[in-house]
């Protein structure tokens, strides 16, 4: 109505009454409002990434599933568990703070990295420099998504514990992180894990 057509069905037909706007402006709204919409969507995706989405476990084997709520204007996120049964026992649902476990992983990895020793010793390799792992470092603190990327890349697993995490890192993915592979090698096998426990 608002360029002199009406629109059914996906068609557009000529109207009975007159434009009140010409055709050039209302293409330009219809492109910012969709700009708009998409920004819009996009932001509320990515405003709190879960960066650890599908990584992290229970000892009991159940996958925690990211989740937030919101108080007094504040987003807290979590990685929740749903209650279960094992052997007939009640096994209570497990909720940890996302922000907490993302900023402890981060720094185990990025501690990982900043050490060629180290990192030498869990890919089995030797002549590491502390500039191969400067891209895989500023990714991992760079901007959420880059960070998500990263770490499934890097992770096969974090199970959470009572009190302890277990760091599940896949070597390949590892390799791929620092340059020194690619990922088309097979991926999550038992000889392809490095397991750390704090």
């Amino acid at each position: 109505a608002y360029v002199g057509e009406a629109v059914h069905k996906g068609k557009s037909y000529a109207g009975e009454h007159t434009a009140i706007v010409d055709q050039d402006a209302f293409n330009k709204v219809q492109a910012l409002i969709s700009t708009n919409r998409q920004d819009h969507i996009t932001k509320s995706r990515t405003q709190d990434p879960s960066l650890l989405a599908g990584l992290v476990y229970d000892h009991y084997g159940r996958r925690l599933s990211p989740s937030h709520t919101n108080k007094s204007g504040l987003r807290y996120r979590y990685y929740v568990s749903g209650p279960a049964k094992s052997h007939g026992q009640e096994l209570r649902a497990i909720r940890v703070a996302a922000g907490d476990l993302e900023q402890l992983i981060i720094d185990r990895l990025v501690g990982i990295l900043n050490s060629p020793q180290r990192l030498a010793e869990i890919l089995n390799t030797d002549g590491l420099t502390e500039g191969l792992t400067l891209k895989a470092r500023e990714t991992l603190t760079g901007s959420p998504q880059e960070a998500a990327d990263e770490l499934k890349l890097t992770i096969h697993k974090v199970i959470v514990r009572l009190d302890e995490l277990t760091l599940q890192i896949d070597k390949v993915g590892l390799a791929a992180a620092c340059g020194l592979s690619d990922t088309s090698r097979p991926r999550g096998s038992k000889e392809q894990i490095y397991s750390m426990t704090f």
